[in-house]
């Protein structure tokens, strides 16, 4: 009998090793034989805890690996990564790499799976917020006030209480008022808030949750969240996106969460390069911004809230 060779029967391969048995359940090189000997070929193998993947010819995989829509990345030895960054992508727990979230240590990654830098969600000690004097008057009602050490609110409730309270003007007065003032100091043109243009930047940041990326969940590019008769009337139309961390305790008023969202957003673009560019096109422009405040975690009683924000700026740019 043949020993140390490959037998095909039926459309499967076997392996003969030296001692005339046939392998099974095991390795032999850089491919594995099932629990009935035949060689496993387009199909995941578990063995001694990992997860490998053969391809078509029965050969272990290594490297970035797309598999049934989903990539995922296998070590030097063939094991699938979980639960750990490979370069700038998170691998889930089941390997598949992560998409459009925030990652288990507290990083966003955009919707090609990249790590968006710039902002990492760091946790405080302490689980008891400071203090602040509230003055407010009532427009100014605070956010929450509990002097124990246990939220008022759920973080799904803080949620939908910041997206129906929130005032999106007010976030556009102070974001509009920082952009003009950058655009003054360079002698660039002042922009003018638009109504038509906060109609498309109001679907734009719910959408950002869902897809981070200019095309909207629906396959269309940023600009289609305008009816077509209303985009019309703008020559050039340009967005741009971001999801900065805001911190919520007890003592933080609406009128801050507006104030710091507009700061936020507006430094995020200030300081990359291809965001700031766009925010300083020169023209007759009209912009609008809007953000959607989405529960990210509850630590004590701070909040960490994700600010999705989109910014259209659209009108005759000129240079």
């Amino acid at each position: 009998m043949a020993q140390n060779e490959w037998v095909e029967s039926n459309g499967n391969w076997y392996y003969l090793k030296a001692d005339g048995q046939y392998a099974w359940q095991e390795w032999i090189g850089n491919y594995y034989f099932n629990y009935w000997g035949d060689m496993a070929h387009n199909s995941w193998v578990e063995s001694n805890g990992n997860w490998y993947y053969m391809n078509q010819n029965g050969v272990m995989q290594t490297g970035w690996q797309e598999i049934n829509g989903n990539w995922y990345y296998m070590n030097g030895s063939g094991a699938m990564a979980t639960n750990q960054w490979v370069g700038d992508y998170y691998m889930g727990s089941n390997g598949i790499m992560l998409e459009n979230t925030i990652t288990p240590d507290g990083y966003l990654v955009g919707y090609d799976g990249k790590w968006v830098k710039g902002e990492q969600i760091v946790f405080p000690i302490s689980e008891s917020p400071t203090n602040q004097q509230n003055q407010q008057t009532s427009q100014q009602e605070p956010v929450e006030n509990n002097h124990d050490n246990k939220p008022v609110k759920s973080l799904e409730e803080m949620e939908e209480y910041l997206n129906n309270n929130i005032d999106q003007q007010h976030i556009n007065d102070e974001f509009i008022k920082l952009l003009n003032e950058e655009r003054e100091a360079h002698g660039i043109t002042t922009v003018t808030y638009s109504p038509i243009l906060f109609k498309g930047v109001d679907i734009r940041s719910e959408e950002l949750e869902i897809s981070f990326s200019h095309t909207r969940p629906n396959g269309e590019l940023y600009y289609s969240a305008l009816p077509t008769k209303e985009s019309n009337q703008f020559r050039t139309m340009l967005e741009n996106a971001t999801a900065p961390i805001i911190y919520l305790d007890s003592d933080k008023t609406l009128k801050q969460v507006e104030k710091e969202a507009a700061k936020k957003i507006f430094n995020r673009w200030k300081n990359s390069p291809k965001h700031y560019k766009a925010m300083m096109v020169n023209g007759d422009l009209q912009a609008a911004v809007s953000v959607h405040f989405s529960g990210n975690k509850l630590f004590g009683k701070q909040y960490v809230i994700r600010c999705y924000s989109s910014l259209l700026i659209g009108g005759d740019a000129y240079n």
